[in-house]
């Protein structure tokens, strides 16, 4: 945007859409639910899961 206000016959127009995507913020969201997750979920689930399946009749 600086360029085109300082030399505005180079451009024919100019697009401004939407600013790009927030990374740091969305690393951080994904850090955050997977601390969360992993507070929540047992960490042997793939044992849970087997043991359920045997123990069925």
């Amino acid at each position: 945007m600086k360029e085109a206000q300082r030399f505005p016959t180079d451009f024919d127009g100019i697009v401004a859409g939407a600013p790009g995507l927030d990374w740091t913020g969305r690393a951080a969201a994904s850090l955050r639910i997977a601390t969360h997750l992993e507070e929540i979920l047992p960490r042997n689930l793939e044992n849970q899961i087997e043991s359920f399946y045997t123990e069925l009749p």
